[in-house]
Parts: structure tokens; C-alpha cells; sequence
């Protein structure tokens, strides 16, 4: 497991904050030695919308296009969607993260998760 953190500026609709924290994810696991990577969205909608073209000339849909070269290009990046009560470990995570004061990246299970992971796996 790994998660970075960061901030945003000001707060854009849902659909768009997906897409952008996407990217910035697909562009930060390009620089980990992972071989096979899964990021898992609950946002069907993003998920639905990256083999859709004819969104893709709207700034929502340049993003997506970003996206979607970089998935192409490298075949170890998988993302799939994942319904919400399903993605505890990533809301747990982002409610705790919201508190800390600078972005942080994580190559571990932070301890505030564990439990949450032990209880998906059992």
C-alpha cells in the first residue's frame, strides 16, 4: 500500500476532484518500482468517462486524456471502480489526513488504518 497527500486551493465538483487527484496519483506511482498497481476510484462516473472521447475536449475531459495516455502507455497502471462502502480504507485516511499541516506520502500502512485493512482482509 502507499497514499501522498496534498492540497487544494480552492474546492472543484466532485467529478473533477477525482480526476485531478487521479492524475496526480498515476504520475506519482510512475516514479515508485511498483510492477502491478490498482488504484481503486469509487467515482464511476471518471471511471466510466476515460474511454469516453467526446468528453474529452472539455477541461474536465483534458484531464482525462491526460490520464488516459498515461494508462495506455504503461500497462502496469490499473484503475477500477470500487463502490463507496467498499473504499473504508481510503475515506479513513482522507478524514485523517485533512488534519495534517503539509502533503505526506506513505509506503506503509499508517496505524490509524490497520485495523481497517486487517477487518477487509478477515
Amino acid at each position: 500500500m502507499a497514499a501522498e497527500t496534498g492540497w487544494q486551493s480552492r474546492l472543484p465538483p466532485p467529478h473533477e476532484a477525482e480526476v485531478v487527484a487521479l492524475l496526480e496519483a498515476l504520475q506519482w506511482l510512475l516514479t515508485l518500482p511498483y510492477e502491478s498497481v490498482y488504484v481503486e476510484i469509487d467515482c464511476k462516473h471518471v471511471v466510466n468517462n476515460l474511454n469516453d472521447p467526446s468528453i474529452h475536449h472539455l477541461e474536465y475531459g483534458i484531464i482525462l486524456t491526460q490520464c488516459s495516455t498515461l494508462l495506455t502507455s504503461h500497462n502496469n497502471l490499473k484503475v477500477r471502480f470500487i463502490k463507496r462502502q467498499a473504499n473504508c480504507v481510503t475515506h479513513s485516511l482522507a478524514r485523517v489526513l485533512r488534519s495534517f499541516a503539509s502533503p505526506h506520502s506513505f509506503d506503509f500502512i499508517p496505524p490509524y488504518i490497520a485495523s481497517i485493512i486487517m477487518n477487509e482482509i478477515s
